[in-house]
This record gives structure tokens, C-alpha cells and sequence, in this order.
């Protein structure tokens, strides 16, 4: 019985052992950064909180809000100097509180990250802090006194002496170590790609984010898997040439009729172009033409924001000018006819369908990217807190925009129709879509574009396009700037 007992419960054992995790360590990933850097704001939008939010398991977190700053000992206190003014100086003062009294990486980077989302603009870090406190639940009486008084005091010192012993030193930030280490192979992958950078460095199993890195897409879910597996296999079909068969060097007389005269005429007109080759040489040299994004979308889809944010909107500011946009703010959205208008239904509900088309009214209107760009970008990054008409009346109040064309546009006939052409453009696509965000380039779809689009969006463009390059291209190993020492 003794003996049966013993086997039964090794015959367990490999049961037990999989249900604990790997014992793999961490990976330590530390960020020296300061708070009104805009460049620090971006990486943590758009590379730091996504990765933790998906792989926080296997990080190790290390904020350090201090950054190009300089400090000096006045009697018992310490006096920051900030590269941003005093602004910057009490913001880092007010992370650096938050980060100490919250403790945990998991209550102090949201409220990090919300803080760093809302400041740009704000002329008060306090109010926006409180706000963002408020909104996460957080008790903020207790992170003022520590700003305020000697507490904060210390910990930014203590910032600050963590900042000075890096070693190498640095030269900018956002400046990002792993495992303690920092070179410019981990910098530059930090800032593109960190998910797939922090997957490479842990040693254990995996987790699922690492296995297929891709950003969140919202899928069509009433798609057939018969039609989607259609719709994968669709190629172009060319029916064969009638005049299959000809070979270089073959004499006319062996040529039939309709291919002959088909070949004199062929032959015609090149020695008409070949003659006139050196007029078209002595000219101005064709422009190459512009690369063609088309980015099909919904408002509140977090996957299509998030490629905003972290992919297109940095990328066109960076190499616009050989880039040409389109965007179709539709998704995954059906539409009706009921009378003389379209009734939308949305995956995100009637907000999501609001926010598509106040999109699709001010994409008419301002028809310019350059002007139409911002204001998406700006309704994208806030649309999820807001209702969808008063976080576009912000943004265009922000941007110098009149929303009462848009807001008139949205609300009648106008904006109905625009957005049933937007319908026709995404029922257009071949291959259908099956989930959104989702990319074209200069025409076409395929996996590798959406996968390469989803994470490097700057090469991809740099890399199709056939002018001369961009600044921005010869040094694409970064869609992200920096804020160096001393600038």
C-alpha cells in the first residue's frame, strides 16, 4: 500500500512541477528619464507600459526620474536644476514620490504612465498628477507632503546619485540599461522594439507575448472561416498570351500574322522612345513617387490607436514628405439603409461609431495630412476617456482647428455619406480585411507588410521608397528622438 501510495505520487510530480513558474530570473530593466522630456513621454507610451502591460512577469522595473538634471547642496537641502525648467523639476520630484510611496512597480508605472500621457501642454504637474491620482485610486494627500517636504527632497537626491554612477555615464536620455548594462545595440532595440528585446533576454519559457509579437487587433467577428479562407487564397489570375511561344532571335516569317503585326508596332514604338531617349536624359530627373500608407481602422480599437501613437503618426512626422496617407476610419463596422440614410453598428458601440465619423468629417474638410494628421493623432490618444464629440472639440481647440464644421459635418448628412464611402472603401479591399488595424502599402496587403508596418514602420517606408532618402532614413535605427546632456 506504502509502495502504491509512493508511485502514485510520483507519477505527480510532473504535474505539480508545471504548474510553478519558470525560476528563470527577471530580466532587470531599468529607464533614467526626466519628466518633461518629450522624447522619455513617447518610449514610455509607447514602448515601456505596452511591454510591462504584456510581459510584466518577467521584468524587473527600475524607474529613474532625473535625467539631465544637476543639483547642489544648499545648507540641509538639495537644489535641482532641470533641463526643462522648474516644471521638470517638480515633476521628477512628484514620480519620484509616487515611485517610493506606492512601492509597487505595478500601482506606481500606471500612475507614471498617465502622468507622463497628460503633462505635455499642461502648465501645472500637480493638477495633472492629482488628476491622475484620483483617477487611479491613489492617495495623493500623502505624495504632496512628500514633494513638498524633506522626504521628496532626499529621494531626488538619491535619483540623482543613481543617474551619476551609471557607468558608462549618459550622454541622453530616455537612457535604458538591461541586466545593469547599457550599449547602443540595447538603446536602439529598447526604443523600436523593447517586447522583442526584453523576450530575448529572459532565459525561461517564454510567455505568450513572446511566442507572436504583434499588436492587439480587433477582429471581424462575423467573418465566415469558409470566406476568410477564400479571401487568404485570392491572387491575381492573367489569362495566356496569344502569342506564347516567341523566341528571342526568331525570324518574322516563322511569327503568325496578328503576333507579327502586334511586334512591328511594339518595335515602332521603342525605336520612337530609344530615338527620343537623350531629350527625356538632358531633362529634370522624375520625382520617385511617394509611398503609399492606406491604414484601414475604428476609433476605439486599443490596437489601432496604439499603432497610431507608436508606428504612423511618428513616422509621418519624421518622413512625411515622401509618404502619401490615407486613412479609413470604418473597421469592422456594418452599415444599413433606412430611408434616405446609413445606419452604422459598430464593434465598440455608438461611441466608436461617433469617433469614426467626426474622423472621417475632419479628414474631408482639412483634406491636407499635414493638418488632418494632428488632430486624428490628438482624438486617438484621448478619445478612450472622453466622449467622443468633447475630446475632439479639445484637440481641435488645441490644434487652432474650427470644430464647428467638423461637429456640423458629424452630426448630419454630410458626415452619413462620407462615412458610407468610407464603408465602400474597406468593403472594397482585396483581400478583405479580417481584423483591424490594418495596412496597405501603395496598394497591397500581405503579412509581411502588416507585420513589418506593426513594428517598423519608418524602415518600411525608408526601405520602399526609391528617391533619395530622408535624413530620417539614413539614421531610421529609431522612430524615437532624444534629449541629450547640455542641449
Amino acid at each position: 500500500m506504502v509502495g502504491l501510495l509512493a508511485w502514485s505520487l510520483l507519477c505527480l510530480v510532473p504535474s505539480i512541477a508545471s504548474s510553478f513558474p519558470d525560476d528563470a530570473p527577471k530580466v532587470e530593466l531599468a529607464l533614467y528619464y526626466e519628466s518633461l522630456c518629450p522624447d522619455c513621454q513617447l518610449f514610455i507610451r509607447q514602448q515601456l507600459y505596452p511591454t510591462y502591460l504584456k510581459v510584466s512577469d518577467i521584468l524587473d522595473l527600475t524607474l529613474v526620474p532625473y535625467g539631465n538634471a544637476e543639483e547642489r547642496k544648499s545648507g540641509d537641502k538639495w537644489v535641482f536644476q532641470c533641463q526643462h525648467g522648474p516644471k521638470e523639476c517638480e515633476g521628477n520630484l512628484i514620480e519620484t514620490c509616487a515611485i517610493s510611496l506606492l512601492k509597487n512597480i505595478s500601482a506606481s508605472l500606471p500612475f507614471v504612465y498617465c502622468f507622463e500621457k497628460n503633462i505635455e501642454g499642461s502648465e501645472e504637474p500637480k493638477a495633472v498628477a492629482e488628476t491622475c491620482a484620483k483617477s487611479l485610486k491613489i492617495d495623493y494627500d500623502s505624495i504632496e507632503a512628500c514633494v513638498s517636504g524633506s522626504l521628496g527632497n532626499e529621494l531626488e537626491h538619491k535619483m540623482a546619485a543613481m543617474t551619476d554612477a551609471l557607468e558608462p555615464q549618459h550622454q541622453y536620455v530616455p537612457w535604458v540599461t538591461v541586466n545593469g548594462k547599457h550599449t547602443e545595440k540595447i538603446q536602439n532595440k529598447a526604443e523600436r522594439n523593447l517586447l522583442e528585446l526584453v523576450c530575448e533576454y529572459y532565459t525561461g519559457t517564454k510567455p505568450k507575448p513572446c511566442e507572436k509579437q504583434e499588436f492587439d487587433r480587433c477582429y471581424k467577428s462575423t467573418l465566415p472561416l469558409i470566406e476568410l479562407k477564400k479571401a487568404l487564397r485570392l491572387r491575381d489570375v492573367h489569362e495566356p498570351s496569344l502569342c506564347q511561344g516567341i523566341k528571342v532571335g526568331m525570324p518574322l516569317t516563322r511569327v503568325s500574322d496578328p503576333c507579327r503585326g502586334k511586334m512591328k508596332i511594339k518595335l515602332y514604338i521603342l525605336f520612337v522612345l530609344l530615338a527620343a531617349l537623350p531629350v527625356f536624359c538632358v531633362g529634370a530627373p522624375a520625382a520617385a513617387p511617394k509611398v503609399e500608407i492606406a491604414l484601414y481602422y475604428e476609433s476605439l480599437c486599443g490596437g489601432c490607436r496604439q499603432f497610431i501613437e507608436t508606428q504612423f503618426y511618428p513616422t509621418f512626422l519624421k518622413v512625411g514628405q515622401i509618404m502619401d496617407v490615407t486613412l479609413v476610419p470604418y473597421g469592422n463596422a456594418q452599415e444599413s439603409r433606412t430611408g434616405d440614410e446609413w445606419r452604422f453598428t459598430c464593434q465598440h458601440g455608438e461611441a466608436e461609431c461617433v469617433g469614426n465619423i467626426i474622423e472621417t468629417c475632419a479628414i474631408s474638410i482639412l483634406q491636407n495630412a499635414t493638418s488632418f494628421f494632428p488632430f486624428i493623432h490628438c482624438l486617438e490618444s484621448t478619445i478612450a476617456e472622453y466622449n467622443p464629440v468633447s475630446a475632439a472639440e479639445q484637440c481641435a481647440g488645441q490644434l487652432g482647428i474650427d470644430f464647428s464644421s467638423i461637429d456640423k459635418c458629424q452630426s448630419g448628412a454630410q458626415g452619413n455619406a462620407l462615412e458610407h464611402e468610407m464603408a465602400l472603401k474597406t468593403n472594397a479591399l482585396n483581400p478583405p480585411h479580417y481584423f483591424v488595424p490594418w495596412i496597405t502599402l501603395n496598394g497591397k496587403h500581405t503579412d509581411e507588410i502588416q507585420n513589418r508596418a506593426t513594428f517598423d514602420l519608418l524602415g518600411l517606408v525608408c526601405d520602399t521608397y526609391k528617391g533619395t532618402k530622408p535624413d530620417a532614413c539614413q539614421k531610421k535605427e529609431s522612430a524615437i528622438s532624444r534629449c541629450y546632456r547640455h542641449a
